[in-house]
């Protein structure tokens, strides 16, 4: 099956605005988000102080808070170089809204360009990848802004530029989090068929989903290469490759004795 960037991006604009393209971070959700155990991050002013101080400056401490992001103009591009599979560029929106309703209800509101890229696997239902890049997307001829787009706070230049450093530290953080904690041990794809194995190569304006049967896999062209990339990070070196010839299907059973 084939994707082209068009179709993806159009898929992007139809999921904009809906409750699909829109992320309510409260303390659930980001722990959720984080793959953390619930309740081990709060979701105040004073415990995220540590990646963003800003709010914590302005609305006061320990003052729950609730952080609505959502997306817009998001643009994928396939394979744009050797390095990254997947590159998107997107305006991220952030509201963030103070719980207890001070400074008169003001909220922050801002729309910050985004770009993300890096590199994606798809082997037996599993998603490995690693983040390459996760940061704001700076206007090469106008630079940074000096305000967020709606300012009730009344931020100031420095308070806004706080704000970007600390913003983009927690990139930093979310990548390397995901890359070590998340996307190393792999994501299970949404679907579970074990009738099929399914993979994805990208390519330049077109991603490819392959799906095929255990026969079809063992007579694949890529077959060699797509079990080295399997096996290439495995954590478990001593398991049997469930696609060799002499493979039982019984022998990674616990208490399986082969003899």
């Amino acid at each position: 099956m084939a994707v082209s960037e068009a179709a993806a991006n159009c898929a992007a604009k139809q999921l904009e605005g809906s409750p699909l393209g829109n992320f309510f971070m409260n303390e659930e959700n980001l722990n959720e988000f984080l793959y953390l155990t619930p309740g081990t991050l709060k979701m105040t002013t004073s415990s995220i102080a540590s990646n963003i101080k800003i709010f914590e400056e302005i609305f006061g401490p320990n003052v729950p808070i609730e952080i609505d992001l959502s997306y817009r103009d998001m643009k994928f591009s396939f394979a744009p170089d050797t390095d990254i599979d997947l590159h998107v560029e997107y305006i991220l929106q952030m509201r963030v809204i103070d719980r207890w309703g001070n400074n008169g209800g003001g909220q922050f509101y801002d729309e910050i360009p985004m770009q993300l890229g890096g590199k994606v696997e798809l082997h037996d239902n599993i998603i490995h990848g690693e983040i390459k890049y996760l940061n704001m997307n700076i206007h090469e001829k106008y630079g940074q802004k000096t305000q967020p787009h709606s300012n009730q706070l009344e931020m100031t230049e420095n308070d806004y530029r706080s704000f970007l450093s600390d913003f983009s530290l927690s990139l930093n953080f979310i990548k390397k989090h995901y890359n070590d904690v998340i996307l190393r041990t792999g994501i299970p794809f949404p679907y579970d068929v074990p009738e099929f194995y399914t993979s994805v190569a990208f390519y330049p304006q077109a991603a490819y989903f392959l799906f095929e049967t255990e026969s079809e896999f063992k007579q694949s062209a890529f077959r060699t290469s797509l079990e080295e990339d399997r096996y290439r990070h495995d954590n478990d070196e001593e398991s049997m490759n469930p696609y060799a010839d002499d493979y039982d299907g019984y022998s990674m059973s616990p208490g399986y004795d082969r003899s």
